[in-house]
């Protein structure tokens, strides 16, 4: 009875979250709309531009004629909304969150995966929205160039891949969080890396408004992806502690009549499994509904600070300087 009002308690306030959650979503959404001042960021990306020295020789880069430069290809009108990515990235989480908090098989398959320590609707969210927020990142913080953005991009889905591989395969291993850490290290290094370089070479420094937010921006941000990582340290720890406690007590050097032991998938269905004296209960992952919690919690802090902080930058930008890209 203690674990179905358990279940039952966790339910009901991962409902809660969720409904809060969609509101803060919608809620951003609507005032980004209201709101709108977007600031488009041109497609563009370096490349070697091979020419002549001398222009009027019929030799090509035969005789040493030939050096090569850096230069930007634009193409055409193309840009990118950053607001639109916004918008984006709050209908992804609002989408999933809006389906599971009504009765159906959408919301059964839901509580059946928390009930099994994993959320694969929250992982594909992330490995769809998480992206499109890493790019609104980088072009806050002065990258311009849509190759690195495409790679950024394919690292952030990566990651969130990573994390929804070690809930899958929590029993087995912890390598897919630890290769998650390298891989979120790798990401935040080409961001961070072009915003200090912009402010070593550029000619003139930004006003210190402007750059108050982008110092802001990048300090919230990679603060709140690393507590992702933070919050699945918690549920790793956890899982495995109680998993190392349960392998104890089975192995004799605890001899009480009943130990409580994580589910493993193949054994979800065998409610009892007897070791000899040793009666052993699998049962649904004690306090992975708090993990959810925070997950969700996280996940609509992120998105809607980082619209917050964009909305501030471009409207600082356009009143300080009416800055566009020349």
């Amino acid at each position: 009875m203690n674990s179905i009002s358990e279940k039952s308690a966790g339910e009901n306030r991962v409902w809660a979250v969720n409904v809060a959650t969609c509101f803060l979503h919608f809620t951003s959404a609507i005032a980004v709309i209201g709101l709108w001042t977007d600031w488009p960021v041109p497609v563009t990306t370096s490349y070697i531009s091979w020419q002549l020295k001398n222009e009027t020789s019929t030799d090509g880069c035969a005789e040493n004629n030939c050096e090569v430069s850096m230069k930007f290809a634009t193409f055409g009108k193309t840009e990118i909304s950053l607001l639109g990515l916004v918008l984006a990235f709050h209908f992804l989480s609002f989408s999933w969150q809006f389906l599971v908090l009504f009765p159906g098989p959408i919301q059964d398959r839901y509580y059946e995966g928390l009930a099994n320590g994993t959320n694969a609707f929250r992982w594909i969210e992330y490995a769809l929205s998480a992206p499109l927020m890493i790019v609104v990142i980088a072009a806050a913080l002065g990258q311009v160039d849509v190759v690195v953005y495409y790679l950024l991009m394919v690292n952030t889905s990566m990651l969130m891949g990573l994390g929804y591989l070690q809930e899958v395969h929590m029993r087995e291993t912890t390598v897919p969080h630890m290769m998650g850490w390298v891989l979120f290290a790798a990401t935040w290094v080409a961001p961070t890396f072009t915003f200090f370089t912009s402010l070593s070479q550029s000619a003139q420094k930004p006003p210190d408004d402007i750059l108050f937010i982008v110092y802001l921006t990048l300090f919230i941000q990679i603060s709140l992806f690393g507590c992702f990582g933070i919050v699945q340290i918690v549920h790793v720890g956890q899982y495995h502690s109680t998993i190392f406690n349960c392998l104890c007590n089975i192995g004799g050097r605890k001899r009480a009549p009943i130990y409580i032991c994580r589910p493993d998938k193949h054994d979800i269905h065998r409610p009892d499994i007897h070791m000899g004296e040793i009666k052993v209960h699998f049962t649904p992952q004690p306090g992975y509904y708090g993990i959810e919690l925070a997950y969700g919690i996280l996940s609509a802090t992120a998105k809607v600070s980082l619209a917050v902080l964009l909305i501030l930058l471009i409207r600082t930008r356009n009143k300080t300087l009416n800055l566009e890209f020349v």
